[in-house]
């Protein structure tokens, strides 16, 4: 976060103002080592909401376990395996996301090399010779 610093401010007061601002998403291995490395504090800014609860165990949808993160990776492992054999075998299509009734490629900063708009214009003249 973006804060300003009072002159005669501490580094800690400094930290402390920035770490109320930060908001974390994501997930997190539900492992009290691991937390209290990430955050000796257990600052729920820092991490993501979790919170310790009244019984001492860790509480927070940020959490996830070992097995959690084991299905991840192997979905993540499959998706980029998938999409490396469709560029192998010659598939590389541009079908870029509409997101919030915006297209992707408007901010887009490899647009200038893309060939998104000369696929729009090819499947424009097909339509219209239809």
């Amino acid at each position: 976060p973006s804060l300003k610093k009072k002159v005669g401010e501490s580094e800690e007061d400094t930290f402390n103002a920035a770490s109320k601002e930060i908001k974390r998403n994501g997930l997190l291995l539900n492992d009290g080592d691991i937390l209290q490395a990430m955050s000796s504090q257990l600052d729920p800014h820092i991490l993501a909401g979790v919170r310790i609860g009244k019984d001492g165990s860790f509480k927070g949808d940020a959490l996830a376990d070992e097995s959690a993160f084991a299905l991840l990776q192997e979905e993540l492992t499959s998706t980029v395996s998938r999409i490396a054999r469709e560029i192998k075998s010659g598939n590389a299509n541009a079908y870029p996301n509409h997101h919030g009734g915006n297209l992707a490629c408007t901010y887009c900063e490899m647009k200038p090399f893309c060939r998104v708009d000369k696929l729009k214009a090819s499947e424009k003249n097909k339509k219209e010779d239809e």
